[in-house]
C-alpha cells in the first residue's frame, strides 16, 4: 500500500500530498497486530480453568482412593475470578506501551484525516 501510494506521489506530488497525512492508519493497523498478537486467546484461559487443577491446587485430594474431590462453586467462582484478574493484570504489562503508541497513532490519524477532509 505503501509502495502504491509513493508511485502516485512521484507521478503527482501536489495532487497527492495529503495522502501521507494517512500514514497514521498504517500505524495503527501495525500496533494493533502486535497488541492482538501479544494478548492471552481464550483457549489459554479455558485450560487455567480446569476444574481438577483447582482441585489439586486446594489439595482436596483424597488420600485412600489418590482421586480429586468435587469443587464446590464458590471455591471455583473464586478461581476463575483470581485467574482473569492475573491474566488481565499480566496482558497489560505485556501490551501498555503499544497502547500508549497505539492512541497515538490513533490521535495522528485523525488529525490527518480531518485536515484532509477541510482543505
Amino acid at each position: 500500500m505503501v509502495i502504491i501510494i509513493i508511485l502516485f506521489f512521484f507521478r503527482s506530488p501536489r495532487q497527492m500530498f495529503y495522502s501521507f497525512l494517512h500514514l497514521g492508519h498504517l500505524g495503527r493497523g501495525i500496533c494493533g497486530i502486535i497488541i492482538a498478537n501479544r494478548i492471552p486467546r481464550t483457549d489459554e484461559l479455558i485450560h487455567s480453568l480446569d476444574p481438577a487443577s483447582a482441585a489439586h491446587e486446594n489439595e482436596d485430594e483424597d488420600a485412600e482412593t489418590g482421586q480429586h474431590k468435587q469443587v464446590q462453586f464458590e471455591n471455583y467462582r473464586q478461581l476463575v475470578l483470581e485467574k482473569v484478574t492475573a491474566l488481565a493484570i499480566t496482558a497489560l504489562k505485556k501490551v501498555l506501551g503499544l497502547l500508549k503508541l497505539y492512541l497515538i497513532f490513533t490521535i495522528a490519524a485523525s488529525i490527518g484525516d480531518g485536515i484532509d477532509f477541510w482543505v
